[in-house]
């Protein structure tokens, strides 16, 4: 492979991965303004306690809005 390809993949992949990373924190202060630390540690400490068995993880923010449906 061209070493300048190779570079630009590295390059490019890296920044996707920031470009990630930039928006789940986005989102991370965006539900912790409208739910509340208290709240979103919560769900957090939940999705990783579940993702650690069989299925899909839930996503925090869908544990979040089950908790506001549930008027917890």
């Amino acid at each position: 492979m061209n070493r300048g390809i190779e570079c630009s993949i590295i390059d490019f992949s890296t920044r996707l991965a920031e470009r990630q990373a930039e928006k789940d924190r986005q989102n991370e202060i965006r539900l912790r303004m409208k739910y509340g630390d208290f709240r979103y540690e919560i769900a957090e400490e939940v999705a990783d306690r579940h993702s650690r068995t069989a299925g899909p993880a839930p996503e925090v923010e869908e544990i979040l809005k089950m908790m506001e449906m549930t008027g917890w």
